[in-house]
């Protein structure tokens, strides 16, 4: 959560120093939808508000074209969630929001959003046994918005649209079951008079040569709520990145997770002795990164090739962010996820070697470059 937040800040301050401003206040209305039979008690209709703060990106470059004026912003809101068992919930997050443009100068955006939340109320076996879903007063959030922005001044735009908002702990404590806020928005833009704003392109640049990262991170979890226990567990990540183009990249590597929650059982301790075979997963992994100055998001799906039982599903998806401290070393924190079912958060460390391999950025050149090389080995074996 530290993580999250330092990256928060971080936006705050490289792009405040730079680019155009504008305030953004919605009021927010929707519904605690339930999507476990443990949480019907818990569905209620919410409501909100929001206020952040944006700053302009690239008016100009080809970031601007292809994401019609994208910007970067922090924000704080609330929302009553419905019921007492439910409690409040206040936020703290930072966002980036592009769009494509329809008509005029309305314009299609989407606005992707993590951060901090803390929810007054959480699961208590005596005060408060309904709660079933939340562990924690301190949980992660993510949301995502679509929505139409038209002007309705010089400098005020209207914004009407519908989103998703999510709280979390990523199985830090238990119950963690999370809640979802699917919601519809209505917001006012006050845009200030300033043209200025941040160039990326000045700031950082992927570079067209094959980079390496390898990785170290670990994380903790709870399972199971009448015999909550925390559980440390550790991986090792080798990937391959493969540029896309000056702000995107593609990823494609093996990880090496070792989970000692395969041989936990209720009420007992750990077993003194215990087999790599019995908490080892081998898993291969593919995903995206999408890097505006020195933060990155990251977007991956991996396919268990070894697994010690199947009581997880055969592959997870994983969302992070990634705060360049220099060009080859990176803080990491991600988000590990069976489908609906959170694993846990994965804190830690990446180091990048920029190979002297210089290719032709773009999916299909990557998957060219990726073809060719198994080819040319193969005919080197032979």
């Amino acid at each position: 959560m530290l993580r999250i937040s330092s990256i928060t800040v971080f936006l705050f301050i490289t792009c405040s120093a730079f680019a155009q401003k504008a305030w953004e206040s919605k009021i927010i209305a929707g519904f605690l939808v339930p999507h476990h039979e443990d949480m019907v008690q818990m569905m209620a209709p919410i409501r909100g508000f929001e206020i952040s703060r944006s700053w302009k990106i690239d008016s100009a470059g080809s970031v601007a074209i292809k994401q019609n004026h994208p910007y970067c912003g922090i924000g704080v809101n609330y929302f009553n969630l419905g019921k007492s068992i439910n409690g409040n919930a206040f936020t703290a997050f930072g966002y980036y929001d592009a769009g494509i443009n329809l008509k005029s100068k309305t314009t299609l955006r989407g606005r992707f959003a993590f951060g901090v939340g803390y929810l007054t109320k959480q699961y208590n076996a005596f005060t408060n046994p309904l709660n079933r879903a939340i562990g924690s007063n301190i949980n992660g959030f993510m949301q995502i918005y679509t929505y139409l922005q038209t002007p309705i001044g010089k400098y005020n735009d209207l914004q009407l649209g519908i989103g998703l908002s999510h709280f979390s702990n990523g199985n830090w404590s238990q119950p963690n079951l999370g809640i979802n806020l699917p919601s519809v928005l209505l917001g006012i833009k006050a845009r200030d008079k300033s043209t200025r704003y941040l160039n990326v392109l000045q700031i950082h640049k992927v570079p067209t040569n094959i980079q390496w990262e390898f990785s170290a991170r670990l994380g903790k979890r709870q399972i199971g709520i009448d015999n909550p226990r925390n559980i440390v567990n550790y991986l090792v990540e080798a990937t391959i990145i493969y540029p896309h183009n000056e702000f995107r990249q593609w990823r494609i590597g093996v990880v090496s997770f070792f989970d000692k929650t395969y041989v936990f059982t209720k009420f007992q301790p750990l077993p003194s002795k215990i087999r790599p075979d019995q908490i080892t997963e081998l898993a291969i992994q593919a995903g995206h990164e999408y890097r505006i100055g020195r933060v990155g998001l990251v977007t991956d799906l991996g396919f268990y090739i070894y697994r010690p039982d199947r009581s997880k599903r055969i592959y997870y998806e994983g969302i992070g962010l990634k705060l360049y401290v220099t060009d080859n070393l990176v803080l990491i924190n991600r988000l590990k996820v069976h489908l609906t079912t959170a694993d846990y958060f994965e804190w830690g460390l990446c180091y990048n070697i920029t190979s002297s391999n210089r290719v032709n950025p773009g999916f299909v050149n990557g998957f060219k470059w990726v073809f060719r090389g198994f080819r040319n080995r193969h005919n080197n074996f032979f």
